[in-house]
């Protein structure tokens, strides 16, 4: 089947074109549940969930094939979670083979990192059958500094682990739906997010196209970043079909895109595409390019601030600077304030205003009380209140053995004094601390899909990371090309404080 294939680059309304084709086939007559979906990541797979049940008036149960991949799989597969080796069962079988394995292994830097050999091992394991090359070649190609020892006892321990134990690994269940699995038949299979698709995933996604009247398939091969993952992006851009390049941006402004084109020059291996910048009644976005020394200098003001590095450990003094001036910001989907110790001090203060709580919120009070000083022994877990009551701060004090009618800070002695510190900062500057944080800290990798009005880029690199862009340069310019990318309106590139940088 020859696919049809859109080309999207950042910015150019990839997903609303998708979506379109959707209501094209609803419009003529397809069936919810003969179209399928599929994405590379959860994120991307909930938003066009949420965007189809929006725009169609659908329920989720609606849309059954909007998927990733490997939901597609497991669910086709009748697989639930126990059959799954992932978390403490990952750690049980480290424990097993006598090598430290983590539960949870974080990789939004592009690279393995910092792992423990044993992680390191049975990521190559993996990398293997994903890309469906030999381990053997494999190690040869890139041994990452452990020994072939160690990965063969992984690989050969990881099998018999699996069969003894009746589990599988998220690679297995691609592997097991190819060989097993029942396809449904469908109309229409769209394919978003494909410059990230490895070699076994694109043949899952070719197993599933046999039993279809068409495959679409959507994606940007400039903005193929997880090739150390094994994304097979060669595959991607050297896929024959009917090819139509999106070619207006919604986001980038001209003197980004301009930035942005200079990086992806410098790619060779690519599907050409022209596209162009953002436009407003009818002219090109300027847009802003400022250059700073120093983090210090740049003005935070305003909102929508995306603050990038192409490591963690070049963001870290970044996050320590905004926590010392009281700038509540996201890491990683989570706000730099506790959302309990704000709820905490949030009913608190409601009760010294003189309303009432529940139980369980005040039983959540009590947990930054000390016992002795602040709440009488005993009564930590208020026996004379339910979960549902609602109490009063009197009623507290003569029934829940409360002591202490102060202010948070002074009456809440178990919050630790970093974060009273850091909260009350945030006060101090008007920080709204229970709005979604104007300020969002990133890696590249970790962005990837997003945007911001203002972004501000770190340049430097890791030593590791730096010598694999000597080695494979192709690789680390599609990342500098996401990361410039995401600008809605301004970026500032901080100078580099190493002699390891990406040069902008």
């Amino acid at each position: 089947m020859k696919p049809r294939i859109y080309l999207g680059p950042p910015g150019t309304g990839k997903t609303k074109t998708l979506l379109d084709v959707v209501e094209e086939r609803f419009a003529a007559g397809v069936r919810p549940h003969e179209i399928g979906y599929v994405t590379f990541t959860k994120k991307a797979a909930g938003e066009a969930i949420h965007r189809a049940c929006s725009k169609f008036n659908f329920v989720r149960s609606d849309l059954r094939y909007f998927r990733t991949i490997h939901s597609w799989c497991f669910h086709g597969l009748g697989l639930s979670n126990g059959d799954i080796l992932e978390g403490k069962k990952l750690v049980e079988f480290g424990d097993w083979i006598h090598e430290e394995i983590s539960e949870a292994r974080s990789m939004d830097e592009g690279s393995t990192f910092g792992f423990t050999p044993g992680d390191r091992a049975l990521f190559m394991e993996n990398l293997s059958r994903v890309k469906c090359v030999p381990l053997r070649r494999l190690y040869d190609y890139n041994d990452d500094g452990i020994s072939w020892d160690l990965v063969d006892r992984i690989q050969r321990g990881l099998a018999q682990y699996k069969t003894d134990h009746h589990l599988v690994d998220y690679t297995d269940i691609l592997e097991r739906y190819v060989r097993e699995g029942t396809p449904p038949k469908l109309r229409t299979l769209i394919v978003d997010e494909s410059q990230d698709l490895s070699q076994l995933q694109w043949r899952v996604i070719f197993f599933i196209a046999k039993y279809c009247d068409e495959l679409i398939i959507a994606g940007d091969d400039d903005q193929a970043i997880y090739k150390w993952a094994g994304a097979d992006v060669d595959y991607f851009v050297e896929m024959i079909g009917d090819v139509r390049v999106l070619g207006q941006s919604y986001r980038v402004p001209q003197k980004i895109q301009k930035i942005s084109s200079e990086i992806i020059s410098r790619v060779q291996h690519r599907r050409p595409k022209e596209w162009q910048p953002r436009t407003k009644d009818g002219v090109a976005v300027p847009g802003v390019v400022r250059y700073s020394k120093f983090f210090t200098d740049i003005d935070l003001v305003g909102s929508d601030i995306l603050i990038l590095g192409r490591n963690a450990c070049f963001l870290r003094p970044v996050m320590s600077y905004l926590r010392s001036e009281g700038i509540v910001y996201n890491w990683k989907g989570n706000s730099s304030v506790s959302g309990r110790i704000l709820d905490a001090i949030i009913s608190w203060e409601k009760l010294r205003a003189g309303g009432s709580i529940l139980g369980d919120d005040a039983r959540r009070v009590y947990e930054y009380m000390s016992s002795g000083s602040r709440v009488l022994r005993g009564y930590k877990t208020l026996p004379a209140f339910g979960a549902e009551t609602p109490v009063t701060l009197p009623e507290l004090k003569e029934r829940g053995g409360l002591l202490v009618d102060s202010i948070w800070h002074e009456a809440m002695d178990r919050i630790p004094n970093e974060d009273k510190l850091y909260i009350l900062r945030a006060r101090r500057r008007g920080e709204k601390l229970m709005a979604e944080p104007r300020i969002s800290v990133s890696t590249i990798h970790g962005a990837k899909g997003g945007q911001g009005r203002h972004v501000i880029l770190f340049t430097d690199m890791a030593q590791r990371t730096y010598e694999e862009f000597r080695r494979f340069p192709e690789d680390e310019h599609r990342v500098w090309y996401v990361g410039v990318t995401r600008t809605l309106e301004e970026m500032t590139i901080v100078s580099p404080k190493t002699s390891r940088f990406y040069d902008l």
